[in-house]
């Protein structure tokens, strides 16, 4: 088989099967880097090798990105776990915020659909889960004192959550 040493228009050298037309799609051009040198391989060799090598390369990848998933996870979790600790009213905060504002919220149409607004600043929850004593609590929930009230400093308090549970039932 005569093989023939072909640049295309693009700079890239690639052997070109001459007298056998036949072997030109059994064939592939590979370059070799540690040799520097252009040489044709089976097709199907190739496939198969490539194969094996995507499956290889694919399972390590996953591992890599499961590590890098951990990892990024646990930072994270820590990261929440020291705010919860500095600051444990914030996951209320934001609660009570996006149940009002968002609209894709699942408890949008019992809070903002409804009308209700949270007119609240951060500082101003910081102030009302002070004044309750509401890290003295076990499970602290938000509550409004007039329920269709919106939110605001002298309609909202932080009780038990199940004290705040049995409250919609009355």
């Amino acid at each position: 088989m005569k093989c023939k040493l072909v640049k295309s228009k693009f700079g890239k050298k690639y052997y070109r099967v001459i007298d056998n037309k036949a072997h030109y799609n059994k064939y592939k051009t590979i370059y070799n880097k540690a040799s520097k040198k252009y040489y044709l391989k089976n097709i199907e060799e190739w496939k198969i090798y490539h194969k094996e090598y995507d499956e290889k390369y694919k399972e390590e990848k996953k591992k890599r990105n499961r590590k890098r998933y951990l990892i990024k996870k646990e930072y994270l979790s820590n990261l929440i776990k020291q705010n919860n600790k500095k600051h444990p009213w914030l996951k209320h905060f934001y609660g009570a915020r996006y149940r009002c504002n968002k609209e894709n919220s699942s408890g949008y149409k019992y809070y903002g659909g409804r009308g209700i607004e949270f007119n609240m600043s951060k500082e101003n929850f910081e102030y009302l889960w002070k004044r309750d004593n509401a890290y003295l609590l076990f499970q602290p929930s938000i509550d409004r004192i007039n329920v269709n009230g919106d939110y605001t400093i002298n309609n909202c308090r932080f009780i038990e959550r199940g004290e705040n549970s049995r409250r919609r039932f009355i």
